[in-house]
C-alpha cells in the first residue's frame, strides 16, 4: 500500500524532477522493478510521490485465477516471481505476456513490471477524463486502490510476497474448477465430494433447478444463515460475488467471472462450482439465449432468513449493462429478520 516509501523532494535530481510534475497535478506511475527484491530499496519506486506497480500474470482477463496456463508462470493471477515487492508498492498488474511495441517500433511479447505499469498508468488515465474537474494526485491514488483487489481476496492474486495469506487457498474453498472427462459418446464431469474444501460447512437441505432466458438479471440476494453452491451445466451466465460483512478480510471486495461451457462460449467462461456463504451478496445475468442453475443449499427455504437489495443499487459497484430483465423482488429492498451468522 506505499507504506514503505521514503525520501524528500529536497533531495535533488530525479526526485526533486517527480515532486514537481506531481505538485503540477500530473500523476507519476512507475515500475517496481524486476530484481526479486524489496521496492523499498529501489528509486523511483521508493518515492511517496509515485504509484508503484509490480507484476502479476493473467491470462484470460478475469479475476479468480480460473484462466488457463499462462504464458510465462504456472497459474493464472500469481505474483511475477521476478518482480520486485514491499511496502512501497502500491498496485499491481498484468505484467506477463504482455504484446509491447519495441524500439524499433515492431510488437514483441515482453514481460516485465514495465509491461505492467501502463495498466495502472491507463486506468488513471481513464479516471482523470472521466471526471468533470481533474482529480489531484492523492485522489487518483485513492480510486485506484479503491477499484483494486486486496491480495488475499477471492479475486486478488497469489503468491504475494507482501501477502499474508495466499488467496489461492481461499480460491480453492470458494470455486472449484471441474474437470471434464469426454469421448464419442458424451463427457463426465463431477461436481463436487463431501470432504472437499469447498464444502466443508455443507449440510445438504435441498436441491434447486432454475431455468432463465436470455437477459435475466437475478440479484442482489443474501442470506443470514444458510450457505449456496451453483453450478451451470447448461448456458453461459456472468456471475457476481460481493462481500459485505464488515468481519471478513475481503470485505467490500467483489469477484466477477463467467459460468459455463468453455467449449462453446471460450475460454472466458468456466466449469466450476461456486460456494457462497452467508452475508455475501450474491447476483447473475444470463448471457446466453437460456441457461440452467443447479444450486444447493444448507438449509430449506425460509422468507425470514433471505435478504434483498435492488440489482441496481449503489451499495455493490456494477453495472448489469442495458437489457437488464428483472422482477419486482428485483427492484426492491428487504431485510431478513433472523440473526446473521458471524464469521469466527
Amino acid at each position: 500500500s506505499g507504506e514503505g516509501k521514503q525520501g524528500h523532494c529536497n533531495d535533488g535530481g530525479l526526485h526533486q524532477a517527480i515532486c514537481a510534475v506531481v505538485n503540477a497535478g500530473v500523476s507519476v506511475v512507475v515500475a517496481a522493478g524486476n530484481q526479486s527484491t524489496n521496492a523499498d530499496n529501489r528509486v523511483p519506486a521508493s518515492f511517496p510521490e509515485v504509484i508503484t506497480v509490480s507484476g502479476i500474470t493473467d491470462s484470460d482477463g478475469q479475476p479468480g485465477g480460473l484462466g488457463p496456463k499462462p504464458c510465462f508462470g504456472d497459474r493464472d493471477d500469481v505474483f511475477l516471481n521476478f518482480s520486485n515487492f514491499g511496502a512501497s508498492v502500491d498496485i499491481a498488474a498484468p505484467g506477463g505476456c504482455i504484446v509491447s511495441y519495441n524500439p524499433a517500433g515492431g510488437l514483441e511479447t515482453a514481460s516485465g513490471t514495465s509491461e505492467a505499469s501502463p495498466h495502472v498508468a491507463g486506468a488513471a488515465a481513464f479516471f482523470v477524463g472521466s471526471q468533470g474537474s481533474r482529480p489531484s494526485p492523492d485522489q487518483v491514488r485513492s480510486w485506484l486502490l479503491t477499484q483494486a483487489s486486496r491480495p488475499q481476496s477471492t479475486d486478488g492474486v497469489g503468491g504475494d510476497p507482501d501477502s499474508g495469506q495466499s488467496q489461492s487457498a481461499a480460491t480453492k474453498k470458494q470455486i472449484k474448477k471441474l474437470k471434464t472427462f469426454g469421448d464419442e459418446r458424451g463427457f463426465f464431469r463431477e461436481i463436487f465430494r463431501f470432504n472437499e474444501p469447498i464444502f466443508n460447512e455443507g449440510v445438504f437441505k435441498q436441491w434447486s433447478h432454475s431455468r432463465m432466458i436470455k437477459d435475466v438479471v437475478k440479484a442482489w440476494h443474501y442470506h443470514h444463515v444458510q450457505y449456496d453452491w451453483w453450478y451451470i451445466p447448461i448456458g453461459q451466465v456472468q456471475t457476481v460475488l460481493y462481500d459485505n460483512r464488515p468481519e471478513s478480510h475481503t470485505y467490500k471486495t467483489k469477484l466477477v467471472f463467467n459460468m459455463g461451457d468453455s467449449q462453446r462460449y471460450g475460454s472466458g467462461t468456466h466449469e466450476v462450482c461456486v460456494r457462497i456463504p452467508p452475508g455475501v451478496l450474491h447476483g447473475c445475468k444470463v448471457l446466453s439465449d437460456e441457461a440452467h442453475l443447479f444450486y444447493i443449499t444448507s438449509e430449506t427455504y425460509n422468507p425470514q432468513e433471505e435478504g434483498r437489495i435492488p440489482y441496481d443499487s449503489d451499495l455493490v459497484p456494477h453495472d448489469w449493462c442495458q437489457n437488464a430483465l428483472t422482477v419486482e423482488n428485483d427492484r426492491r429492498f428487504f431485510a431478513p429478520t433472523s440473526e446473521r451468522k458471524v464469521l469466527p
